[in-house]
């Protein structure tokens, strides 16, 4: 982890194309095959025929195509913005995207393990974003998912809905299926 809560999720920094939120809207992101990379006699003609008007031919083209119910308000979820939406992740995102992934709250009961205490959750989110404190957490927590308080006096603590129901309201927020790493059906707690 770098400092300040950046999370460098790649070794390859050209992995990351684009600073894609939740609900990036801008970018049309496709992973594209390496197949035909430096291949210059397959791109020769492409590159011919744009230059002796096929650019012009496109254009022409393109002007009268019936676009149908198409809307350019149209947001393509392609798993490649996926994709740009997880290495953008940054902050209290990225603590709670690193909380699904492994199905584990800090400090979770062993008894309750879709329950932590305020501390815990703190003191975790902490490593993602310095600056967070014991309000912001909890107001993440509750605007994400929902998570209710339990607890009285020094031991107040937020629950969580299930695991796949938290990961199905992220998935919503970031409008697609995200890329779970671990295939995990439960909170668990550490032993």
């Amino acid at each position: 982890m770098e400092q300040g809560g950046q999370t460098n999720r790649s070794s390859d920094p050209n992995e990351w194309v684009v600073p894609a939120g939740p609900h990036a809207r801008r970018y049309a992101v496709f992973k594209v095959s390496d197949e035909r990379m430096n291949d210059f006699a397959y791109f020769r003609p492409l590159r011919e025929e744009l230059d002796n008007g096929g650019i012009e031919a496109m254009l022409f083209d393109l002007l009268r195509l019936d676009l149908g119910d198409w809307h350019p308000m149209q947001i393509y979820q392609t798993d490649a913005l996926i994709e740009q939406k997880v290495h953008s992740l940054r902050g209290l995102d990225a603590w709670v995207e690193s909380m699904l992934q492994e199905g584990l709250l800090p400090g979770a009961f062993s008894r309750y393990p879709n329950r932590a205490l305020t501390k815990d959750l703190t003191a975790q989110a902490k490593e993602f974003d310095r600056y967070t404190n014991d309000n912001q957490v909890p107001r993440k927590l509750k605007k994400l998912f929902g998570a209710e308080p339990y607890g009285d006096g020094e031991a107040r603590g937020w629950k969580l809905p299930s695991l796949p129901e938290c990961r199905a309201i992220w998935e919503r927020r970031f409008g697609g299926k995200w890329i779970w790493n671990r295939d995990v059906k439960y909170w668990k707690h550490r032993d």
